[in-house]
Formats: structure tokens, sequence, C-alpha cells
């Protein structure tokens, strides 16, 4: 078995200051061409008052070399 740490930085960075909340959620799923890879998808949104803003979606794709 092979495990690993990630770190998937985000594009622009949160205020938490400007938030209340953050609401996200994050989905993984294998590569179907390459043996051990994964597709990350990373969505969130700031909560402020029980309002919540739009949507911002990052794509990561992480590889395993040969």
């Amino acid at each position: 078995t092979h495990w690993a740490q990630t770190v998937l930085p985000l594009k622009d960075p949160i205020r938490l200051s400007d938030c209340d909340a953050i609401k996200g959620r994050i989905s993984m799923s294998r590569q179907e061409s390459v043996h051990r890879s994964l597709d990350i998808s990373v969505e969130y949104r700031c909560v402020v008052e029980g309002s919540e803003g739009p949507l911002v979606t990052q794509l990561y794709s992480i590889g395993v070399r040969d």
C-alpha cells in the first residue's frame, strides 16, 4: 500500500475574517489512464450571515511518475 500527503493550494486565498463559515466538498476519483493517479476536485463557498457566496471550484491532477 502506498500512502501520500498532498497539499492543495488555493488559487485565491480565503480571508476567514470575511466569512462566518466555509462550506465545501472534496471529491477524488482514480484516473482511468494512469495507474495510482488521482483527479481531485475542491469546491467551496464563503457563508456570511446565513447567505452563501459564489461557488469556487478547483481541479487538481495528482500523478505518479514511472
